[in-house]
């Protein structure tokens, strides 16, 4: 039989995902067949910018949106239905070019449209709890275990730089793991159960879609028409109201949902536009750019700092991604040849950091620990801290040491407090001289209240 190959890039799968890509290059269009590369200075310019504007966008958006609407199944339903209406308008001005459909193609893609709407939905329920940065590690493994697949399924072969490249993503996601300050239970089990459904995603689809007579916009059409009923299903099942949620939100929340139809649909024109000048490599790259800049966007506007550890973590594993998808070599901005030098002066950084930057998950929440335990032998309630970030418990600390500086002076006003009280007590007990006291609050009441004697009286 003719061999199979996988039909179009991820990204046009739909908007809903994290990031946008699937960590492999780009396949190459078929608008892309026979277009001469090197498109001009222009083209650069002007592409290359708008896919770091859309590919971050998108990124920063459904974060800020999963965190601030949770209904991920309307969510999603929305944003399908974006790719559909924007996909319709550029077929009608002529933009796209899709080729006729048939009840094949839409057969063929019926189970990769489950796992398509599992990995966005599970991604949208993770994306309040983890960071950035947390996302682009997931990822990153989610390509090494692709690459696995391939080759106990399909009998690829990988060089043994690749293998090592991929060996070190694994060790820099561990690294990057254990150091997570924004470590959160719940949000790693979303991303793992995302990262299954992406895997089964991209292998399912190699081995059961065939080449399909259709262009890259006509299977995004398909898939994300397939998804809706699912969505609307299982939107159902688990009783979301979004209209209410919706009602609820400001109008900055809305305004972002908004923005994610459009990012999404420009991330999509991007990948197509791009192929016809760029190369494979080029776009990569830029991929990886664009995920180290949401990096530092979603640490700064999301409150996820990285400590120095998660740093290192996140650089390993993002020049071994880099570095496998030029076939286990560096590109030659880099040096070329093999990562290895590189990746071992992050390491070397590894067993240094921790001697400068000591405060790790499991100190914070130790600390933490003593001293709600302190709190309780006194007799204060403090409710237990249940599935907190290391963030939350370090912010824990300060507040307790905050309450007990303001105990602390609350003691002291107490005290002087009931010094004035007995002062007062023993002032009003003296004897009734004309000039005393007792005999000017007289006075006053007899010539009636006012405003004065009400605030003396009932301070404020």
């Amino acid at each position: 039989p003719p061999p199979r190959k996988h039909p179009f890039p991820s990204i046009l799968r739909g908007m809903g995902s994290d990031e946008g890509d699937s960590g492999h290059p780009p396949v190459l269009l078929p608008a892309a067949a026979g277009v001469p590369r090197g498109g001009g200075k222009y083209n650069h310019m002007v592409w290359f910018p708008l896919f770091t504007l859309s590919s971050v966008s998108m990124v920063l958006l459904n974060k800020f949106c999963a965190h601030q609407y949770r209904s991920p199944y309307a969510l999603l339903g929305f944003q399908n239905t974006m790719t559909i209406v924007l996909n319709a308008i550029g077929i009608y001005a002529g933009l796209f070019s899709v080729r006729p459909f048939d009840k094949g193609q839409f057969k063929m893609f019926i189970l990769p449209t489950f796992l398509f709407v599992a990995m966005l939905v599970t991604s949208l329920y993770g994306l309040p709890y983890v960071s950035v940065a947390t996302t682009v590690v997931f990822r990153a493994v989610s390509t090494c275990l692709v690459a696995c697949g391939d080759y106990f399924l399909f009998g690829k072969r990988f060089t043994r730089d690749e293998v090592v490249a991929m060996g070190l993503v694994v060790l820099g996601a561990h690294i990057y793991s254990i150091n997570d300050m924004s470590f959160h239970a719940t949000g790693y089990s979303w991303m793992f159960a995302n990262t299954f459904c992406f895997v089964a995603s991209q292998l399912y689809e190699k081995w059961a879609v065939v080449t399909i007579d259709q262009s890259a916009v006509g299977i995004s059409c398909i898939q994300n028409l397939l998804s809706l009923p699912i969505i609307l299903v299982f939107g159902g099942y688990m009783a979301e109201t979004p209209i209410s949620k919706l009602q609820s939100t400001d109008g900055w929340t809305k305004a972002a949902i908004v923005a994610t139809g459009f990012a999404g649909c420009g991330l999509s024109v991007c990948y197509m536009s791009l192929s016809k000048f760029a190369s494979a490599t080029s776009i990569s790259l830029g991929g990886n750019l664009n995920k180290l800049l949401s990096i530092l966007l979603g640490a700064l506007f999301f409150h996820n700092p990285l400590s120095a550890m998660q740093f290192c973590g996140l650089a390993i594993s993002m020049v071994a991604t880099l570095a496998f998808a030029q076939k286990g070599k560096l590109p030659p901005w880099m040096g070329g040849g093999s990562p290895r030098w590189v990746i071992g002066g992050l390491l070397a950084c590894c067993a240094v950091f921790p001697m400068f930057s000591p405060t790790t998950r499991a100190s914070a929440r130790s600390r933490v620990t003593s001293m709600v335990r302190k709190f309780r032998s006194k007799g204060v309630v403090v409710p237990g801290g249940g599935n907190l970030t290391a963030h939350d418990l370090i912010r824990a600390e300060e507040l307790i040491a905050k309450i007990s500086r303001y105990n602390k002076k609350a003691s002291e006003l107490a005290v002087k407090s009931e010094a004035a009280t007995e002062e007062l007590q023993a002032l009003m007990a003296g004897p009734r001289t004309p000039g005393g006291a007792a005999s000017i609050l007289a006075s006053k009441r007899a010539s009636g209240p006012s405003k004065s004697d009400d605030e003396a009286e009932n301070p404020p």
